[in-house]
């Protein structure tokens, strides 16, 4: 997807567009949320990127009844970035609870448990 590579490429306007350009095709696209919220939470923009985290999150239900998969496995992938995502804006506004809760969801869908608790730790550290 252009909208990664553009991302990885701080070309941020252009990932946003393309992540808008793919949610208007498919209201379901729990990448292209969980993606777009990573572009906002990079600009710093963490009131959307927690909205499109959200919004990731309450697509999870997709999971159900896919047997495993490329899909399924994109779809897991997105929602524990999302929640990680999450996670981190929440310590960020001083909401250490939830971002911990949102941590170890993080962690259920897959992300590292090591990685999420140091990002964590470090944004503790700048605040």
């Amino acid at each position: 997807m252009a909208a990664k590579r553009w991302h990885a490429e701080d070309r941020f306007e252009g990932a946003i567009a393309a992540y808008r350009v793919a949610i208007s095709l498919d209201s379901f696209y729990t990448e292209a949320f969980s993606g777009r919220g990573n572009v906002y939470y990079d600009l710093g923009q963490l009131r959307e990127a927690l909205l499109d985290y959200n919004e990731a999150i309450s697509l999870r239900g997709q999971l159900v009844g896919k047997s495993e998969g490329g899909r399924r496995n994109s779809i897991k992938r997105a929602v524990a970035e999302a929640y990680a995502g999450k996670a981190k804006v929440l310590t960020l506004r001083n909401r250490d609870l939830e971002a911990q809760q949102n941590g170890f969801l993080a962690t259920d869908f897959g992300y590292d448990p090591d990685v999420i608790q140091e990002e964590i730790r470090a944004l503790k550290e700048r605040r």
